[in-house]
């Protein structure tokens, strides 16, 4: 009976510390080096995209999508969505995703490498993007950001992961 509990806190610290892993990967801003490729916009309600198929349906509103590649390379469009966060989470404050659209016009125009800083992830199945938090032009991909935050963070997780692991570990 002590190994069960001893492996069931095991698991649940590991769980624990990996939601948080992914919590903070989520949230927290990650930059890439791109051109901009396209950028659009779609009216969109809860079931989706609205389209001739997929009329709108109660509240419809307008999310802006930016296309993006990387640098001398013609594989895969990798694509955001660029939609104001508000006052909700994550806590960016965004207002101003008209003007970071404005701006992915101009840097299409330019063909100019841009630093895209943004959260979240785009998973397909889900028909979910990543967010566009703000672009600034580069003149080239070593003056990219490091989102050192980030990785201070994912050291307190481990660090904690470490400790608690040793805890049940002491204790059992």
């Amino acid at each position: 009976m002590k190994k069960i509990v001893k492996n069931a806190l095991f698991v649940l610290v590991f769980v624990l510390h990996a939601l948080l892993a992914f919590f903070i990967n989520y949230s927290m801003p990650s930059y890439k080096a791109l051109n901009i490729v396209g950028a659009e916009v779609k009216r969109v309600d809860e079931k989706g995209v609205i389209s001739d198929e997929l009329p709108k349906d109660k509240i419809v509103r307008d999310i802006y999508f930016i296309y993006a590649k990387k640098p001398n390379s013609d594989d895969k469009i990798v694509v955001f969505r660029n939609e104001d966060t508000r006052w909700g989470y994550p806590f960016y404050f965004k207002f101003n995703s008209a003007d970071i659209q404005a701006k992915a016009t101009a840097f299409l125009q330019e063909n100019a490498l841009v630093q895209v800083k943004y959260y979240g992830y785009r998973v397909q199945i889900l028909n979910e993007f990543a967010n566009v938090i703000s672009l600034k032009k580069l003149q080239n991909q070593s003056d990219l950001a490091v989102p050192y935050v980030s990785f201070g963070l994912y050291i307190l997780v481990f660090i904690s992961f470490l400790t608690l692991f040793f805890q049940v570990k002491k204790r059992f």
